[in-house]
């Protein structure tokens, strides 16, 4: 195990970029593991066969991607990332287990202490304690609600589970939890902060940056949204110009955002994304209003190349629908005979056309994809769809979501 956890540690330290903390902690923790275990009897130890199986296949994985220069893409990618955090969180369960009998760090660091605020940090320490890093999803859940002293609703504890838990394993780590304090925070109002970011119609969650281009490249100046930024612990945000969209980080800060001034050239804190958005009120005119994001077939910005990766081993009639280079989309699905194809799909005189035949057009996306059922069967999960009737009704409190994502993104 040793030999991978170096190997892994190896490649994440070659990229610069703070993305990749998220998974470097998780090594870090595993690294001192490691080291402690030599001191130990080996038969106190749970059997580590299958982490060590992950280990090799996470690090087979990671120089793959890296030899074909896509690693930095999958990091940066929340759809590709997810991939890889799902790894990552497996990895901290088994490890969690492997070493259960091992004792804690005595001098607590950075690397098990990561929660700022103070009372998410209170609460974790008092529930789960300080070196405790992965919990499932529910039991966060229930001590949230438990310190509080409030209730949850339905839909809330869907879109905590969301932000929380991206790519959907059931379980949350330290860090993540520490990064959703830093953009929901503080503590005892991260419910109603949540809530009130869903709320805006320009907040678009995990758009990757050039998901939101094909979005924006054809609206008017003035035309923007809101996003994460390489996790949920900062924000971006993305307007038209004058024919470019132009794309400014936010950080996050304990005391509020922070976010250059286009006109002084210096950096300004807001109290909150809202007021940092109405404050700009002569450059952001109008929130981009395309829901396509939603709809549960939507993948954004994946290659043909990643399709097939990610169509691999579905049954037929899987399908997905993505931005495309040749086309404003591209349907990708799987045939009958297990392989991967692909279909462009143009809009033309009002109506979305499918290149597979018969082909008479439709006035949307959804009738296109519904008259070639045979081929276009199950979409591909998309997670952001598991809470997009949510989303919806949080905006516009009279809509239903096929009123808003049946009709929508008309390319200019």
């Amino acid at each position: 195990m040793e030999a991978d956890v170096q190997g892994l540690k190896v490649i994440f330290d070659r990229i610069c970029d703070s993305n990749v903390s998220e998974f470097t902690t998780t090594l870090d923790k595993l690294w001192y593991y490691i080291q402690i275990a030599k001191n130990v009897d080996q038969k106190q130890f749970a059997d580590t066969k299958e982490l060590r199986s992950l280990l090799t296949e996470y690090r087979t994985l990671l120089e793959k991607l890296q030899s074909t220069n896509r690693l930095e893409r999958f990091l940066s990618f929340f759809r590709l990332r997810s991939m890889l955090e799902h790894t990552n969180i497996r990895l901290d369960v088994l490890m969690t287990e492997a070493f259960r009998v091992l004792p804690k760090p005595e001098k607590v660091g950075a690397t098990w202490d990561l929660i700022q605020d103070q009372d998410g940090r209170s609460m974790w320490k008092d529930e789960f304690g300080v070196a405790t890093f992965v919990i499932p999803l529910h039991h966060l859940l229930a001590a949230i609600v438990k310190r509080l002293n409030s209730n949850l609703s339905e839909e809330e504890g869907k879109v905590l589970g969301y932000v929380l838990d991206t790519a959907d394993t059931g379980f949350v780590t330290q860090y993540k939890f520490a990064e959703f304090l830093k953009s929901f925070g503080p503590f005892t109002n991260c419910v109603v902060n949540t809530r009130a970011i869903f709320q805006e119609k320009w907040f678009v969650g995990f758009l990757a940056r050039d998901e939101c281009d094909a979005l924006l490249e054809s609206k008017a100046a003035g035309t923007f949204l809101l996003r994460f930024s390489g996790g949920i612990g900062s924000f971006a945000l993305a307007f038209q110009g004058n024919e470019k969209v132009y794309h400014v980080k936010i950080r996050t800060l304990p005391q509020g955002f922070a976010m250059l001034d286009q006109k002084s050239k210096e950096e300004k804190v807001y109290q909150s994304l809202h007021e940092l958005v109405q404050s700009h009120y002569y450059v952001l005119t109008q929130p981009c209003m395309d829901k396509i994001y939603l709809q549960p077939y939507f993948q954004g910005e994946l290659s043909r190349e990643e399709s097939c990766d990610v169509l691999f081993g579905e049954p037929a009639g899987t399908f997905l629908v993505r931005f495309a280079q040749s086309t404003p989309l591209a349907v990708s699905y799987v045939a009958q005979d297990r392989s991967t194809k692909h279909a462009g799909l143009t809009f033309e005189s009002g109506r979305w056309h499918v290149s597979l035949q018969p082909d008479s057009g439709c006035r949307t996306l959804d009738e296109i994809l519904l008259n070639h059922d045979k081929e276009f069967k199950y979409p591909l999960h998309n997670r952001v769809s598991s809470i997009a009737q949510i989303i919806v009704q949080w905006t516009d409190q009279t809509a239903q979501i096929s009123d808003v994502i049946n009709d929508i993104w008309r390319p200019s």
